[in-house]
């Protein structure tokens, strides 16, 4: 069945060019869900607003429900299809974001970045080590 190309998910190249290299880090782009697709929950990661006790369900603190802080903290939560991982525009990590989970090919699970300013970086300082930016393994959509 051929469906409009707004509601297709995102292809693999599409996920790829959200992730786009830059000198030593990992710069994160906006990448939104395709319309009419499951909705999964969305989760925000804020280096310089975020604390790891909170949900991580809000872009904004309000009680226990803001954004977490970490990338440490980030990975250790399991994705469910049609989620999304939101890193925030202009915060920097240096620490390697692992996410568990799996999407399927209609709801795939989105990393991108959400707010104002320059993109999300994940950069990596130590080049005498075996470090990831984004570490990817065993997963799907």
């Amino acid at each position: 069945m051929n469906r409009p190309v707004s509601d297709r998910p995102p292809s693999r190249r599409q996920f790829i060019t959200g992730i786009a290299a830059g000198g030593a880090g990992v710069a994160l782009a906006p990448l939104l869900p395709a319309q009419g697709k499951a909705k999964g929950t969305a989760y925000y990661v804020s280096q310089s607003a975020g604390d790891d006790t909170w949900s991580g369900t809000n872009a904004k603190p309000e009680g226990a429900s803001g954004p977490w802080k970490t990338l440490a903290r980030a990975s250790t939560h399991t994705y469910l299809p049609g989620d999304r991982l939101l890193l925030k525009c202009g915060d920097t990590w240096d620490e390697e974001l692992r996410p568990k989970g799996n999407g399927t090919t209609d709801s795939p699970i989105l990393i991108g970045a959400y707010g104002e300013g320059g993109k999300p970086v994940i950069d990596r300082k130590d080049f005498t080590k075996d470090l990831a930016g984004i570490l990817l393994a065993d997963q799907e959509g």
